[in-house]
């Protein structure tokens, strides 16, 4: 392949994602505040709880550092076991 052509190809996105599991914030109009919810989502969770947006946001900088640069376009569940 020459250089003209492989550097005109687009590259896929490369960058790892997060993807979060139940976390405790105004989805639905505060739905998920509910006591209902709140409950189920214990039953469902591993560690007993939902998580907080603070639980997502701290992976946010680990899956960008370097250390995760061998997870190329992967999507990282932070979940806390959700549906194990």
């Amino acid at each position: 392949m020459s250089g003209s052509a492989r550097s005109s190809r687009k590259a896929p996105s490369s960058t790892p994602r997060p993807s979060g599991g139940a976390i405790d914030t105004e989805l639905g109009g505060g739905m998920m505040r509910t006591d209902e919810v709140r409950a189920l989502a214990a039953q469902q969770i591993a560690l007993g709880r939902m998580g907080q947006p603070d639980d997502l946001a701290a992976a946010v900088p680990a899956i960008l550092s370097g250390a995760f640069a061998w997870a190329t376009g992967a999507l990282i569940e932070v979940s806390e076991g959700q549906d194990l």
